[in-house]
């Protein structure tokens, strides 16, 4: 999201929403864990395996810049 819309006021806006819509899934199945994918409609229901090395990594690569 932040490479695509890197010109738009808004962007880092929404890349915090975006992590922050993360906080309630780290302390549900695997705490402190993120799901390895989630449907991509709407409530965005986490599937595959509970806890995914990548997925976290990726949140805390994009929160840390």
């Amino acid at each position: 999201y932040r490479k695509v819309y890197a010109n738009e006021k808004h962007t880092e806006k929404r890349v915090g929403e975006i992590v922050q819509g993360f906080k309630n899934h780290l302390s549900e199945a695997g705490s402190g864990q993120i799901s390895e994918i989630f449907d991509g409609a709407a409530p965005h229901e986490p599937r595959g395996c509970v806890a995914q090395a990548w997925s976290v990594a990726e949140i805390l690569r994009v929160a840390s810049k």
